[in-house]
């Protein structure tokens, strides 16, 4: 049968049928292989599932699938945290159904992460059911295959259990420096549990002083192909002394001899801390976004 093709030569994806609907544990062979088209772009996602499967109030939300000429084509975590995979050339129908499943059973969305373009679209999508965008946080993805420094010395650890409080002090710390908010007032515990949770993950790296954090990194998605960076903070008083820049380079030449790439995202107000990246041997990937919603009430 000959594909049906526009008169410039593009194949014509034909359309039977589109669905969304909650992941169950058969798909997940599916959803791995639709991943795996683009580890890098799918990390947060594989690794969530990896680490917590399908179901769990850690995920924050729930597992949706698109479907298309009943074949999965896209992949959402649709709560607190939303995250989008979808085939290039299917994404647009993708977004569209899926931010009709966040209409129609009325889902709480705290905020999305993503590739700047995909957050847009499905944030213009949400606005007009109403959605309305609070904050909007312009971010860059950077990308490290090998490292451009040797390594000088060991000094980082992973953290272990007996490191949980003063690992949970530095994160603390680097959330109040980000925000103006101390974590621990709202939520103790559950800062504790998050933090206590990335240790026995092994997640966590850190150099130590006097048994107190000075450098810590946090290993946020993790899969086979990819490493995800996030939280990598330096304490004060031992900023601008090169402890940052030789701690990363020491973490990425780790991660490299098992993963195939290390990545990262910067926010838009942090741009002065790329060149320390650049220097260690990352590049620019793409544009990122998170996009914060207002809360919707109950019907």
């Amino acid at each position: 049968m000959l594909a049906l093709k526009t008169p410039g030569g593009v194949p014509i994806r034909l359309i039977t049928s589109q669905a969304v609907r909650a992941v169950m544990q058969a798909d997940m062979d599916a959803i791995l292989t639709l991943l795996a088209s683009d580890p890098v772009r799918g990390v947060h996602l594989q690794s969530m599932l990896q680490d917590n499967g399908l179901v769990n109030p850690a995920n924050r939300g729930t597992f949706y699938g698109y479907y298309e000429n009943n074949k999965l084509a896209g992949i959402a975590l649709l709560g607190h945290a939303t995250m989008i995979f979808a085939r290039p050339d299917v994404e647009i129908e993708a977004l569209q159904s899926f931010a009709n499943t966040v209409q129609e059973q009325n889902l709480n969305i705290t905020l999305m992460f993503g590739p700047k373009a995909q957050v847009e679209m499905f944030g213009d999508m949400l606005a007009a059911t109403g959605r309305e965008t609070k904050l909007v946080r312009e971010m860059q993805s950077y990308v490290c295959t090998k490292p451009k420094k040797s390594v000088a010395s060991l000094q980082i650890q992973r953290a272990n259990p007996e490191n949980a409080q003063v690992v949970s002090e530095a994160q603390a710390q680097l959330f109040i420096e980000a925000t103006g908010v101390d974590p621990r007032e709202k939520d103790s515990e559950g800062f504790s549990k998050r933090v206590q949770a990335r240790i026995e993950h092994k997640r966590t790296w850190i150099k130590l002083e006097n048994e107190e954090v000075v450098f810590k990194a946090e290993l946020q998605s993790l899969t086979p192909e990819v490493a995800y960076l996030e939280g990598v903070w330096t304490r004060e008083d031992k900023r601008k002394q090169g402890i940052a820049g030789s701690c990363l380079n020491e973490l990425v030449h780790r991660l490299l001899k098992q993963q195939l790439f290390v990545t990262l995202v910067v926010d838009e107000d942090e741009q002065a801390i790329v060149g320390l990246y650049e220097k260690i041997g990352f590049k620019y990937a793409s544009d990122y976004q998170a996009r914060y919603f207002h809360p919707v009430s109950a019907d």
